[in-house]
């Protein structure tokens, strides 16, 4: 039986890639611009990769290893209170730091999110800070991408 563990495991993951839901189509790389916004509107060209997630019906991954998940009809999101990981993740991809100050901020959580419009892609990356003991939370955009496929 644990021999056949492995094969089981491969052709539930092969049979979950095959599913044609609506993150399919939106899989592709896409080139464009980053705009830094925490770093005086900075730009820097460069690519998206989104990929189908063989574990979710209606789901993408940001380069392969960032799930988001369908909230309407063209937009994918993700939010992680988890802030370290999403900032390494980020920072390793996009190859920029420094876009989030976690010293002077109480960041509660970040945000990635998609939207898709035929063939383009808009990105926004934001997170939530906790103002006045928690009575107040505002939206901090960081990172903006805008490309094509």
């Amino acid at each position: 039986m644990k021999k056949l563990f492995p094969l089981f495991l491969l052709l539930v993951l092969g049979f979950a890639a095959c599913t044609n839901g609506e993150g399919a189509k939106y899989a592709g790389k896409y080139s464009g611009t980053f705009t830094f916004i925490k770093q005086d509107g900075k730009t820097k060209d460069g690519t998206v990769t989104i990929s189908n997630n063989p574990l979710s019906q209606n789901g993408i991954l940001l380069y392969y290893c960032l799930p988001l998940e369908n909230v309407s009809t063209g937009v994918y999101k993700t939010k992680s209170e988890n802030v370290d990981y999403i900032t390494n993740v980020l920072t390793s991809i996009i190859g920029e730091s420094n876009y989030i100050d976690t010293s002077s901020e109480v960041v509660k959580d970040i945000t990635v999110e998609c939207t898709f419009t035929g063939d383009r892609l808009d990105m926004t990356v934001y997170y939530t800070v906790a103002l006045l003991n928690d009575l107040l939370q505002t939206r901090v955009e960081i990172i903006k991408f805008s490309g094509t496929r």
